[in-house]
């Protein structure tokens, strides 16, 4: 992702990302910079009407959406956009279809494309919603695929608990999929390792927050995916657990030695224990601890010595 580039923060309404829709790679950019002006008008300038909303996209945009030699594709996608819909279905059976955009036309004297979108849409594009996906819009634009792109909003929705599941035939539903890629075995090659592959690249070059992997269970139809995601805050705490657990692994050979001056041997081979069994650490350490605190140093060998052959094993 470019240094200069400044990255924009979207919250987008959990239907618009589990929704049924299926939008081209060009159509899905033309979406985001649509989204991205919904925002800006609505919640940075605080716009609060919310009839059908008219927006400009400079032709500078088109950059975003298409390169210059694919302006012809551009146009193409915003056709596009006004005959597709958009259908949203709750559990208790409540559904709402909808077309992306009423009209888009291009006016060549300021050199800008126009476009409505419905109110009945504006909702699930703004932060209105009880429940909605943040997500940066650098990204979802910089993917290659239109699968990576939904998968990456999926992703940024279920981010904070770290997974969520879906069966194959919700996705087929979702992505318009139901008569492509039949053979579940093309179904992964074709959608679910492109995104995979794609996002972990972007992940490892810098250029995305997070990726995921699948685990498969069932077969056929009856066929679930969990998708567990990994980010770089989880990285990072992962580095801080594994500090904290090292220093906690010290302590115990610390606690030892202390108590231990006359048997060295004995102190690193339950220092060795800690470490190749870290997660006994903590009721290791804690046991030590409370010995510490509970009796005179005297009488601290013996006890110690108890409680890990007792508790531990250690002789």
């Amino acid at each position: 992702m470019a240094e200069d580039k400044k990255e924009i923060m979207l919250r987008q309404a959990n239907p618009m990302t589990e929704g049924r829709y299926d939008f081209s790679k060009i159509e899905k950019n033309a979406y985001y910079c649509v989204v991205r002006q919904v925002r800006k008008d609505y919640i940075e300038d605080g716009k609060k009407e919310f009839d059908n909303m008219v927006i400009d996209i400079p032709e500078a945009c088109l950059d975003e959406i298409t390169d210059n030699d694919h302006r012809a594709e551009a146009r193409e996608a915003l056709k596009n956009l006004h005959k597709k819909l958009i259908e949203f279905e709750s559990e208790d059976g409540s559904w709402f279809f909808c077309g992306f955009i009423n009209w888009a036309k291009y006016d060549s004297k300021k050199r800008v494309y126009k476009l409505e979108v419905s109110s009945q849409l504006m909702p699930y594009l703004v932060e209105l919603a009880d429940r909605y996906t943040e997500y940066s819009l650098t990204v979802a634009l910089s993917l290659k695929s239109k699968w990576s792109q939904r998968f990456y909003e999926l992703c940024c929705q279920y981010k904070s608990k770290g997974y969520f599941f879906k069966t194959i035939e919700q996705l087929r539903y979702m992505f318009c999929l139901e008569k492509a890629y039949k053979q579940n075995q093309d179904f992964k090659r074709r959608v679910l390792e492109v995104a995979e592959n794609e996002l972990k690249q972007a992940y490892e070059d810098g250029q995305c927050d997070l990726w995921f992997e699948t685990l498969k269970e069932g077969r056929g139809n009856a066929t679930k995916y969990t998708f567990k995601i990994h980010t770089r805050h989880e990285n990072k705490k992962q580095e801080e657990d594994a500090k904290l657990l090292v220093q906690k692994t010290k302590l115990v050979y610390r606690i030892m030695l202390a108590n231990f001056k006359n048997d060295p041997k004995f102190s690193k081979r339950v220092y060795d224990f800690a470490t190749f069994h870290i997660e006994k650490v903590d009721e290791l350490l804690s046991k030590l601890e409370r010995i510490e605190k509970k009796y005179p140093k005297s009488d601290r060998a013996p006890i110690i010595r108890f409680m890990l052959e007792q508790d531990f094993e250690l002789k």
